[in-house]
């Protein structure tokens, strides 16, 4: 469990010390003062040990899960420009930027 300063140095080093680690493996504590320190000398020593047991997992930003994509998979994919084919622009959504068709057959097809 990591418990850096909580501010954009604090949160920066936390993500490059927790690289070190396999993903899943540590956790970052968020609390209510800048300063881990600052939590015993403000008598906050309860408030930091519940920011202990609720430390979040880190996750690197290349991991996804479900919830984090839900939205997207639900959403209806545009519809590029047709095809001369009907067929074809019915069952691939037409030509959308950013994709490639590739046709094959088995030989001796034409």
């Amino acid at each position: 469990i990591l418990a850096f300063d909580q501010d954009k140095p604090g949160a920066k080093n936390a993500k490059e010390v927790a690289k070190i680690f396999s993903a899943g493996k540590v956790k970052v504590m968020t609390f209510g003062e800048k300063d881990p320190c600052d939590m015993n000398f403000k008598d906050k020593s309860d408030e930091f040990k519940k920011a202990f047991w609720k430390a979040a997992p880190n996750k690197p930003s290349q991991i996804v899960t479900v919830d984090d994509i839900y939205e997207k998979a639900l959403a209806l994919p545009e519809v590029g420009l047709s095809f001369p084919w009907p067929t074809a622009t019915e069952k691939t959504l037409g030509i959308r930027r950013g994709e490639i068709h590739v046709v094959g057959a088995a030989p001796k097809i034409g």
